[in-house]
């Protein structure tokens, strides 16, 4: 018989649920970091095309 007890939140599920919500997080901020680090490669790229037309 299952247990379904519907009075609250489950220790387990509520942890289960904050480590989720934190790595979800931690993702977030590595896909921000990366997407900068690409913005800059970027823009240094199209520095260096220029110095190298005005040269």
């Amino acid at each position: 018989m299952a247990n379904l007890d519907l009075h609250g939140p489950v220790p387990h599920v509520t942890s289960a649920r904050k480590a989720a919500r934190r790595t979800l997080h931690v993702h977030r901020a590595q896909t921000m970091a990366l997407v900068s680090g690409l913005a800059a490669l970027g823009m240094v790229a199209v520095a260096g095309a220029m110095l190298t037309q005005m040269l």
